[in-house]
């Protein structure tokens, strides 16, 4: 069969004749089909999402040049969430040819967003809102971590091109009666790197001025960010102050990250994160301004199919302190957190030289010699909360000893010493714990079984550990996590007795922490013996209003010395230690110990009877009915209810119970 050469290419000719004069009428009217394929889409984001997308104008420049103006989202009734007056942007051709929208280039002059919420309304509400069924909730329900952290960073790397030009940028955020403001008057990515001047106006604070610079890749999806402020004013974070009432500041803020790795189930991404002069204050962390120094962290972070994972390569610095944390939140089948920290030999000045100059006044300018080892491990799954693990152990090493105390020295409680008693912050008593005091009393001078009873209510193992008990603070987290709330103290004897004599009774979490390291120095150290800890114990802590130490309580409740307690006054005594304002409260109105209290005698009872404190026949004898209060405390009781009978006649008779606290 033979084909004529002339006639394929006179069709052929056509052919490209049709297509060209195709693409001659696509391309005159690419604007008209243009702004018909936006309002197609742009009508199915306002249907699902409940808004309004309007421009006064959208045009195409070439094939890939577009032109938007005035470009708006606006919920209905509320005020517009996003404007753009001029937007121009290069697109990806091959991109969009692939269904993806890809930005090479973006210019956009004059951007004003408001985020605002009042009354639980919101007018960025749609963006947690769709009413899209184009994919099923099983379906999206079906996608993994690792996929929806890595569809997240494929999106935003693609909208965010590496030339990029922001002008006259301003971010409004109002909350109730909170506002903040951002100015940015030109953002520029030129060849992956930015700069800019930000300008911060927030409700009851200066308008600030710092600066942020960095690069980022959409190669390989990196980015390196630096926030810091100019003539040495540190960057303030306002919403912060607002959100949760803490003042935060530092110096410079840095922040990169980088995907290391990707496969089909899992992406590593590495980076590092940094504060220098750092400053927090927070009611919660310290009633004063805490300097941090300068913290930093270079981490490994895994996101596979179910899970998300610090990696134990991970490294943090605290100061002259460098350890490396592994931490792992699982999220199926059910959320379970895991955190571990393995020191292993350091030099204990790392650690006391780390401590900032102010935040542990007791400790400061402490010098130390020798090497330490830390080791914690914590892990709790929610659907099994009383399986929750917890060890945490800080070991010194043979060479470990103090050179020399900072500004306290713990050893001074070895001899008697001068005591303030506060309550709510103000001084109220101070007395000598020793033999100038009339009501202190030596040990063997309080009764054993008062002693065993305080033992047994508050710390059975206080002979036994050095400072801390893993066992009891389990306990109390446990029942913290299942109320919701601080329903229990984790303390010891030891812990109890620092608080009481080293440090104020506020209840932050750096006076905790220096407690612990107090703690820690006294019993590893052996400055104080555990002899002296408990008599010190018994001879300071209150006992009710104005009442401390054992002798003062036997003779408010009872009239009697200290040595002279009995086993079921001990055990009343014992178990008023961590509310004793409140002791009237376990009183019914006939001055009888409430039937609750049964639980107390029989629990302390046992482990007194146990350990031999008290033998078998003054166990039988425990009662809360041989509680009879006979001091000055019997004042603060109840008052007894009366019973009035009053006969009216012979029809009409009846009683009624009269309050005489009412």
């Amino acid at each position: 069969m033979k084909f004529n050469s002339k006639k394929i290419i006179w069709s052929i000719s056509i052919a490209l004749c049709v297509l060209i004069a195709m693409g001659g009428v696509l391309y005159w009217q690419r604007n008209h089909i243009l702004e018909r394929i936006a309002k197609v889409k742009l009508t199915k984001i306002e249907k699902s999402r409940h808004v309004n997308i309007t421009f006064s104008k959208m045009r195409l420049d070439g094939l890939d040049d577009l032109y938007v103006s005035d470009f708006k989202i606006q919920q209905p009734g509320d005020t517009a969430f996003l404007y753009m007056g001029n937007v121009h942007c290069k697109l990806g051709i091959w991109g969009m040819m692939r269904g993806d929208v890809v930005l090479n280039e973006l210019d956009v002059k004059h951007i004003l967003i408001n985020a605002i919420e009042r009354n639980h309304h919101r007018n960025f509400e749609f963006l947690f809102r769709s009413d899209d069924k184009s994919q099923d909730d099983d379906t999206k329900d079906q996608k993994s971590i690792y996929e929806k952290f890595s569809d997240m960073l494929t999106k935003v790397f693609d909208l965010v091109p590496e030339d990029l030009n922001l002008q006259d940028v301003r971010i409004n955020a109002i909350k109730n009666n909170f506002y903040a403001s951002l100015y940015l008057p030109d953002f520029v990515v030129d060849n992956n790197e930015f700069e800019s001047d930000v300008y911060l106006n927030c409700k009851g604070s200066k308008m600030q001025n710092f600066k942020v610079a960095g690069n980022f890749s959409n190669g390989d999806r990196s980015l390196e960010c630096k926030v810091y402020a100019d003539a040495h004013v540190p960057v303030h974070f306002p919403f912060v102050d607002y959100k949760y009432h803490a003042n935060i500041n530092c110096d410079t803020l840095r922040f990169s990250f980088k995907t290391l790795d990707e496969g089909s189930d899992h992406i590593q991404l590495g980076g590092s994160f940094a504060l220098s002069n750092l400053h927090v204050q927070h009611a919660r962390l310290s009633d004063r301004d805490l300097n941090f120094g300068n913290g930093s962290i270079d981490y490994v972070l895994n996101v596979r199919d179910n899970y998300v994972e610090l990696d134990s390569t991970s490294t943090a610095y605290f100061n002259k302190l460098s350890f490396h944390p592994y931490v792992k939140l699982d999220l199926k089948p059910s959320l379970k957190l895991t955190v571990s920290v393995n020191k292993e030999t350091f030099p204990s000045d790392d650690l006391f030289s780390s401590i900032p100059n102010g935040l542990f006044m007791n400790l400061d300018s402490i010098k130390t010699i020798g090497d330490l080892d830390y080791h914690f491990f914590f892990q709790l799954d929610t659907a099994h909360i009383d399986k929750l693990q917890i060890q945490s152990s800080l070991n010194k090493h043979p060479n470990f000893r103090i050179l020399s105390f900072g500004k306290t020295d713990f050893r001074t409680i070895n001899q008697q010493f001068l005591y303030n008693a506060y309550d709510k912050g103000k001084l109220v008593r101070t007395f000598f714990v020793g033999p100038d005091w009339e009501n202190f009393r030596p040990l063997n001078q309080i009764s054993p079984y008062l002693r065993a009873a305080v033992l047994f209510s508050e710390d059975g193992r206080f002979y036994t550990h050095h400072g801390f008990y893993d066992g009891a603070f389990r306990y109390s987290l446990v029942q913290d996590l299942k109320e919701h709330r601080f329903a229990r103290g984790g303390s010891t004897i030891s812990m109890q007795l620092v608080k009481n004599v080293f440090l104020n009774k506020n209840k932050n979490l750096m006076r905790k922490l220096e407690e612990i390291m107090i703690v820690w120095l006294i019993e590893n150290e052996h400055l104080v013996s555990k002899n002296r800890m408990f008599e010190i114990y018994l001879n300071v802590i209150e006992w009710g209003p104005n009442v401390y130490g054992a002798e003062e309580a036997a003779q408010f409740y009872f009239n009697k010395h200290a040595d002279q307690i009995t086993p079921s006054e001990a055990i009343y005594l014992a178990t008023i230690i961590p509310s004793p304002k409140k002791f009237m409260n376990r009183f019914d109105s006939n001055h009888q110990l409430k039937h609750y209290m049964d639980f107390y005698y029989k629990l302390v009872g046992r482990k007194m009877l146990s350990s031999g404190a008290i033998n078998a026949e003054e166990y039988e004898g425990l009662s809360r009915f041989n509680v009879q209060v006979t001091g000055r405390a019997s004042g603060w009781l109840p008052r007894p209810k009366v019973v009035v009978t009053d006969t009216i006649d012979d029809e009409d008779e009846g009683e009624s119970l009269i309050d005489l606290d009412e």
